[in-house]
């Protein structure tokens, strides 16, 4: 089976360049609903031998190189949606560090080609059973075609993290009546656990197959009639997903109530400003270049977050380029992947336009007029706007 990149079927090669042309605003939404955690993923690793080109899956960044700065990145996630070769694929783990899910999938696999057609109606009619089921509790499941022999995936994500014990239960309810559908055996869940052990499962992204020459199709049923959609349409539809509660659990993952963990924390928020605050900054070179974090920033941001709700906000947002909801989207994975990689902790990042709710305000190009307190005021602030 060849892994050369160039596919000769002309249908496919136009179904590539959709997923090409789509990439970025893929990324954009994969990294908004499906990044459970940003220090590991999997990925696909092509090698050549004496038998020719083989590909395999590994966790990375490797054990030794964790915490280094490597991290799941737009840029990474773009690279999967584009799928050039074998080795830009990646996979996002079902399981955030603090065992909470933003989404949560089922796996049927035929991974050989006789008896494919039997095993793939049997898994197709289970995942449809199972689809079925989960629109009844009003969530928007897909099911998506993994490899064109008979392996799909179920995929449903979530409105928020959801703590893990409380999808693993749901999910194992869900397909526990994978026999009386003549499934030979349980189907691979994600998570597979009510606990995290280790660093949990992976599992690909929609797009391109690693060894097949295949894109994932996207199953759609309105009113008992189904059909594949492929290419755009299946892009489409898969970031047009209802973002749902899972069904029966009305509390927040504990790691939410510990950033808001009382009416007085919710109302005592403050807004961080990032450039020249957090980031160095010497002027404008563009919406992704962002500075090297300030030498105590970090322990400023830990301090901060003791207290108060900390509200990371920037001017990027208003910059005459970030003109559409994905642009607005983009600016904010940047500086949360920022804020990530350099360890700096944070509540939320603003998105929205002109002045956010704050009970204080810090940022470097700020001017403080007190005229009630002040009789010195307004000129105080007239002489602090002259400086800057």
């Amino acid at each position: 089976m060849s892994l050369d990149p160039i596919f000769n079927d002309p249908q496919l090669k136009w179904i590539a360049k959709e997923w090409e042309e789509n990439a970025e605003r893929l990324a954009t939404w994969g990294l908004k609903h499906l990044v459970n955690r940003f220090d590991v993923w999997g990925q696909y690793t092509l090698k050549s031998d004496s038998l020719g080109k083989s590909v395999s899956a590994v966790t990375l960044p490797i054990a030794s190189l964790r915490g280094k700065g490597d991290m799941v990145t737009h840029d990474k996630l773009t690279r999967h949606f584009k799928g050039k070769k074998p080795n830009d694929l990646i996979g996002l783990h079902v399981t955030s560090a603090e065992a909470t899910c933003r989404w949560f999938a089922v796996d049927l696999d035929v991974h050989e080609e006789q008896d494919s057609s039997y095993l793939a109606d049997l898994n197709f009619r289970a995942m449809v059973d199972w689809h079925r089921k989960l629109r009844a509790q009003d969530l928007d499941p897909v099911i998506l075609d993994s490899n064109g022999m008979g392996s799909f995936h179920l995929l449903v994500v979530l409105n928020e993290p959801h703590p893990l014990e409380d999808v693993f239960e749901y999910l194992e309810n869900l397909t526990s009546n994978y026999e009386e559908l003549e499934l030979t055996k349980k189907p691979e869940l994600f998570p597979s656990s009510a606990k995290l052990h280790k660093l949990g499962k992976w599992l690909r992204l929609p797009g391109r197959h690693h060894t097949h020459k295949h894109y994932s199709k996207v199953w759609v049923e309105e009113y008992g009639e189904g059909n594949w959609l492929e290419g755009v349409d299946a892009i489409d539809h898969l970031m047009s997903l209802r973002l749902m509660p899972l069904p029966g659990v009305t509390e927040k993952p504990e790691s939410f109530l510990k950033k808001k963990s009382s009416v007085e924390r919710r109302n005592r928020t403050v807004a961080v400003d990032l450039d020249g605050v957090l980031a160095e900054y010497d002027g404008w070179k563009g919406l992704e270049n962002i500075g090297d974090p300030i030498e105590g920033a970090k322990e400023f941001m830990e301090a901060l977050s003791e207290k108060y709700f900390v509200l990371v906000h920037t001017a990027r947002i208003a910059n005459e380029n970030v003109k559409t909801e994905d642009h607005v989207q983009r600016v904010k994975n940047l500086v949360v992947e920022w804020l990530r990689e350099n360890e700096i902790p944070y509540g939320d990042v603003y998105t929205g336009r002109g002045k956010p709710l704050a009970s204080a305000f810090i940022d470097d190009r700020a001017v403080s007029c007190r005229p009630q307190e002040e009789e010195d005021s307004f000129a105080a602030a007239l002489r602090a706007l002259a400086n800057l």
